[in-house]
C-alpha cells in the first residue's frame, strides 16, 4: 500500500514539475480563451487608453490601465465574454481573451504621481499651500479605494527649479513642499542643461525631466499633474512642445492639467498652432488626462479634481502571452461617439 501511495505521489510531482517547465500548458481558468473575430475598428479615436504592462507570473501578464474619463466621469470597462465588452487587447494581430477587474481594496493597483508645478512669479502661492494641505487626505482617499500611490514633485519655469523624487512617505513629501515650495536650489537643473528656456514657462520641461530621470515602478501607472497659469511656451523648439508629449508619452503616461487662470485671456495666442504659445489642455487631450480650470489656487482640494476619476476607474487587465517582443493594440470602443486605440511595442 505504501508503495502505491509513493508511486502516485511521484507521478503527481513529476506532472507538476513538467507543467512548471512548460508554462504554456498551464490553464489559468479565470482568464477567458482568445475569442474569435477581430477587435473593433476605431472611428473617432478621441479617447486614449494608457497604462503599464508587466508580468504577474509565468505567462500571465497584466495591463495596469489608467481610468478612461469622459466629460469628467470615469467609464466602467468590460472584457471578454461580457455582452457589454468595451475594451480589447490585440497582440501580434490576435484578439486576446482578457480578464478585466476594477481597482479596489481586493485588487490594488499602483500609481506613481508627479506634481509638476509652475513656480514663476505669476503663479498664486495658494496653489502650493493647497497641494500641501490636502495631500494627506488625497493619499488616504486613494488608498481606501485601492490605489497604492507614491508622490514626487518638480518645480519649473522653463527649466527645472526643484525636484523631489517619488516617495511613499507622504509626510516627508508634504514637509518638502512646505519647506521648499517646489524651489530647491540643491536639485535645480538650469537652462541650457535642461529646458526650453530659463524664463519662458514650460511644463514639458518638467514632464520630460521626470519621465527620463525619476524612479518609476515598472508596474505602476505613470501620472503627471501639471499646475500652471499660462500657455506652454516651447521657445520655437519642437522637442519641448506639446507634440513631444503626444509622440513620447501617449499610451504609457497620463498628464492631468490644472489651469489656475482664465484661459480666455490666451485663446488668441494658441488658436493657431505655433511653437510660441500652446494650450496646456493639449497635454491632457494627447494622453487621455483630465483638465480643470480654476479662477485661482484658493480652496483647491486634490480630492475633488477630475484626475481622481481616472485613478478610481483604473482597471487590471490580465491576459496570457509567451515572452518576447510584442506588438500590442489597446482598443476602447465606448459608444458611437467615443472610441480610441493605443499601439505599443512591449517586451516581456
Amino acid at each position: 500500500m505504501k508503495k502505491i501511495i509513493l508511486f502516485t505521489a511521484s507521478i503527481f510531482i513529476l506532472n507538476f514539475l513538467n507543467c512548471r517547465e512548460n508554462p504554456s500548458e498551464i490553464n489559468i481558468p479565470d482568464i477567458p480563451p482568445d475569442p474569435p473575430g477581430a477587435v473593433p475598428e476605431v472611428v473617432k479615436n478621441n479617447v486614449v487608453p494608457s497604462g503599464s504592462f508587466y508580468t504577474v507570473e509565468l505567462e500571465r501578464r497584466r495591463l495596469n490601465l489608467a481610468g478612461i474619463v469622459v466629460n469628467n466621469y470615469g467609464v466602467p470597462l468590460y472584457g471578454t465574454g461580457d455582452p457589454d465588452q468595451n475594451i480589447w487587447l490585440e497582440i501580434d494581430g490576435v484578439n486576446k481573451g482578457i480578464l478585466v477587474k476594477k481597482v479596489s481594496q481586493q485588487n490594488r493597483l499602483k500609481a506613481d504621481i508627479v506634481f509638476c508645478v509652475d513656480v514663476s512669479g505669476s503663479m498664486n502661492d495658494a496653489i502650493v499651500d493647497s497641494i500641501a494641505n490636502t495631500l494627506s487626505g488625497f493619499s488616504n482617499y486613494l488608498y481606501r479605494n485601492g490605489i497604492d500611490a507614491r508622490f514626487g514633485g518638480v518645480g519649473f519655469v522653463g527649466d527645472i527649479r526643484g525636484v523631489k523624487l517619488l516617495n511613499e512617505d507622504v509626510a516627508n513629501f508634504r514637509s518638502w513642499i512646505l519647506a521648499k515650495r517646489f524651489i530647491d536650489t540643491s536639485t535645480q537643473v538650469l537652462f541650457p542643461q535642461f529646458g526650453s528656456s530659463s524664463l519662458n514657462e514650460n511644463p514639458v520641461s518638467a514632464i520630460r525631466y521626470a519621465d527620463s530621470l525619476f524612479n518609476w515602478r515598472p508596474e505602476a501607472q505613470k501620472v503627471f499633474v501639471v499646475f500652471t497659469d499660462v500657455p506652454v511656451k516651447p521657445s520655437s523648439r519642437e522637442d519641448w512642445s506639446t507634440n513631444w508629449v503626444r509622440t513620447n508619452l501617449r499610451g504609457r503616461g497620463v498628464v492631468h492639467v490644472v489651469f489656475a487662470s482664465d484661459s480666455s485671456r490666451y485663446t488668441n495666442l494658441w488658436s493657431t498652432p505655433n511653437l510660441s504659445n500652446q494650450n496646456p489642455k493639449d497635454l491632457a487631450t494627447f494622453t487621455g488626462g483630465t483638465y480643470r480650470m480654476l479662477p485661482d489656487g484658493y480652496n483647491l482640494n486634490l480630492v475633488y479634481l477630475p484626475l481622481v476619476e481616472s485613478l478610481l476607474y483604473s482597471y487590471s487587465i490580465d491576459f496570457q502571452t509567451p515572452g518576447g517582443k510584442k506588438k500590442i493594440k489597446i482598443v476602447a470602443s465606448l459608444s458611437p461617439n467615443y472610441d480610441g486605440k493605443t499601439e505599443l511595442n512591449v517586451e516581456f
